[in-house]
């Protein structure tokens, strides 16, 4: 289990004191959750594993509350916590929305809880407030009913299917955040004769997910995707009310975790580099974002948290950032396409007809550069790690760029390349070691963005 977070001291939300003090907070949960179930039933410990804290403001907990039952039996229970200010109703009002909802019941105590006095509210898993459609995805009984009333919406012809089996593999949950479920199904169509089939569902937060359907849909559709130069996951449809996205069911691995595929990777790399710069060919209309200027103050503001969270790294944080903005002033960063916004290797699947690209969710219109940058500042975090060998690392990049220059409408300078390769490594890999409390890189990847980084 991840490391137990420090829970902030906040004046404007005293609840989060009781949590703090851990004997306090477990008698009063057990109080709680005693009144609603009966005996028989303890809380024995709890693990905060998340903390999103807007100071003065409100405070979201990730919580995993250890029970045991009479018998003696234990098992970990997720929660997620919201704390809010004493005279914030907010929290009161999404409760008794909440009560209106067919909520799941957890295995142990009641779908939510909240306590008025503290202005806390803890929903049980899987009822997530952000994500409507995670109750779906764990309930077999509602998602088979959900599946013959709409067989269109998983890739199924209609009429109405008849679900004989059906199986569902949680790939990952992140709560509050995102999920994905493989759902697997043997049916019998209305002809009588009995099938399979396997659907991808991804669930988006609340009220999220349709933009990302429809670029999708609009890849799906273009000529170079059905001339067979780029290969994504079929979309299927989206459902607005629970916040999913049903695609295509990919088999394939993504290459995060085929590592071995690198050791011979000259071609490997190259023909990811085209499938990018095919992306980046394809004309759609979408809010501008990850442009040059957005990439400045994405160094900035790396630059300055690195600085607070570690001093004995400020100056050279400061020193590279400054670089960084000073040698940018020769380029003109006007050059949109279509950018990926997230391009590495868990979103770059292996599959037995060759790479495919998924995840188009942080999509925008900007710099073609930035998603260059972003997956060769991987390659060489990989090397810093030593995940990598150097000859390798710079071997991959090498052929990477050369691929995708091979098939870019425009192709992009080196000197240009290599400097949202280095703004990467500060912006990107040098402030998640940050954020993940590991410092120990930090030295490797700035020596490798200074030398990036060509004045």
């Amino acid at each position: 289990m991840a490391r137990n977070v420090i829970i902030p001291s906040d004046p404007a939300l005293p609840q989060l004191e009781m949590i703090r003090e851990r004997p306090l907070f477990i008698a009063r949960l057990q109080k709680a959750i005693a009144a609603s179930q009966g005996g028989g039933l303890t809380v024995n410990d709890i693990f905060i594993t998340e903390c999103q804290h807007r100071k003065g403001v409100t405070c979201r907990l990730l919580m995993e509350v250890e029970f045991q039952t009479a018998e003696g039996y234990r098992e970990w229970q997720t929660y997620i916590v919201r704390a809010g200010r004493p005279d914030d109703n907010n929290l009161d009002q999404q409760y008794q929305t909440t009560q209106q909802n067919d909520l799941a019941t957890p295995r142990f105590g009641p779908p939510v809880l909240f306590w008025r006095e503290w202005n806390l509210l803890l929903w049980a898993y899987p009822n997530d407030p952000n994500l409507p459609g995670l109750r779906l995805l764990e309930d077999a009984e509602a998602l088979s009913a959900y599946i013959k009333m709409h067989p269109e919406r998983i890739g199924l012809e209609s009429p109405s299917v008849l679900p004989l089996s059906l199986k569902r593999q949680k790939l990952k949950v992140v709560p509050g955040k995102r999920g994905g479920f493989l759902v697997q199904l043997h049916y019998r169509h209305p002809a009588g004769d009995e099938k399979s089939h396997t659907v991808y569902a991804k669930l988006f937060r609340k009220g999220y997910g349709r933009e990302a359907y429809e670029l999708l849909q609009t890849i799906w559709q273009h000529p170079l995707r059905q001339s067979g130069d780029l290969q994504i996951p079929r979309p299927y449809a989206f459902d607005d009310e629970r916040s999913i996205m049903w695609q295509e069911a990919i088999q394939g691995v993504p290459l995060s975790k085929n590592i071995e595929y690198l050791q011979g990777a000259e071609t490997l790399a190259a023909e990811i580099g085209g499938k990018l710069a095919t992306l980046h060919a394809i004309r759609v209309w979408l809010p501008e974002q990850m442009t040059l200027d957005y990439q400045l103050n994405e160094i900035q503001q790396a630059a300055d948290r690195i600085s607070r969270k570690f001093p004995d790294y400020a100056d050279r944080a400061r020193q590279l950032a400054t670089r960084l903005q000073k040698t940018a002033q020769r380029f003109s960063g006007r050059l949109r396409t279509l950018v990926h916004g997230s391009f590495k290797f868990s979103h770059i699947l292996i599959t037995p007809t060759g790479i495919q690209l998924i995840d188009f969710d942080a999509a925008n219109l900007g710099d073609p550069g930035y998603d260059v940058g972003r997956f060769m500042a991987h390659i060489l975090k990989m090397q810093a790690s030593g995940k990598l060998p150097s000859e390798l690392a710079q071997a991959i990049n090498q052929q990477f760029c050369q691929g995708y220059n091979e098939r870019a409408q425009t192709p992009l300078p080196q000197d240009y390349i290599n400097w949202f390769c280095a703004s990467h490594l500060l912006a990107s890999q040098a402030f998640k070691s940050v954020k993940k409390n590991k410092p120990a890189l930090l030295d490797a990847l700035f020596d490798l963005a200074n030398a990036y980084c060509l004045d």
